[in-house]
């Protein structure tokens, strides 16, 4: 609408009454499932990501360890999916702990800008991550097979960036394998992203939150946080003092 009125197409921009989110709501991991999901050791790493034996082998354990990698970078950073399945080697700084994330992968299976990116707002950002993830990732770095057609790509199946329904499928065979109920509880790929939102909130400001995870609003942020509530009584140890003069 921008554009159309820049050209002299229309002379005003309709202003629209937004629907409400329709969006079902993730549940959240908790701490006791990540460390399960992703532990450190390689080769647990690879038998939590390695398809079960009842589905078809795979004949290497490279691409269990990929998935593995793909997964736990994704809710270090609090990534999209399609963000996550376009990274490349020049997005990763590991000297700066972090790495930036401005595209992602489309509908189509092709790689362009990131959701609601504009040529006035590209949307982009910049994210720290643990130390922890790094060194899983680096580790990840050493082995990543070439991919001619998407040089530099972190995590390719086939030479290509991974199908949206292909890793929600391997997301599904890691909480399996890891005893994770996924079919009474809403648990997608989607629901790492809202784990990140929800475990950061109380360890980051609202403004840095929002500039790593890509939120413009408090209340998108507000729709990401699921907290397990027993969990958010650690940070608020802190406190205590301050709790203990309610007697005066």
């Amino acid at each position: 609408m921008r554009e159309a009125k820049r050209e002299g197409i229309i002379e005003l921009i309709p202003e629209f009454e937004p629907f409400k989110r329709n969006g079902r709501r993730q549940n959240v991991l908790s701490s006791k499932e990540l460390t399960a999901l992703f532990p450190y050791d390689e080769q647990e790493l690879i038998r939590i990501w390695t398809r079960p034996p009842d589905k078809r082998k795979e004949g290497d354990e490279s691409l269990a360890l990929m998935f593995g990698t793909l997964f736990c970078v994704t809710v270090s950073a609090g990534l999209r999916s399609g963000e996550i399945r376009a990274l490349h080697r020049e997005q990763v700084s590991i000297p700066n702990s972090g790495m930036v994330i401005d595209r992602a992968v489309d509908d189509r299976g092709e790689i362009g800008p990131l959701k609601k990116a504009t040529k006035e707002d590209s949307r982009s950002r910049a994210v720290i991550i643990p130390e922890i993830t790094l060194r899983i990732l680096e580790r990840w770095l050493r082995r990543t097979p070439d991919c001619p057609d998407y040089p530099g790509l972190i995590f390719s199946y086939h030479g290509k960036p991974i199908a949206n329904y292909y890793i929600l499928d391997r997301f599904r065979y890691g909480l399996q394998n890891a005893g994770i109920d996924y079919e009474t509880r809403r648990l997608t790929v989607h629901c790492l992203r809202y784990t990140y939102n929800t475990r950061m909130r109380t360890l980051l400001s609202e403004q840095v939150l929002r500039e790593f995870v890509g939120h413009r609003s408090v209340a998108m942020t507000d729709h990401y946080d699921r907290p397990i509530l027993l969990e958010r009584l650690a940070p608020y140890q802190g406190v205590k003092p301050s709790v203990e003069r309610f007697w005066g």
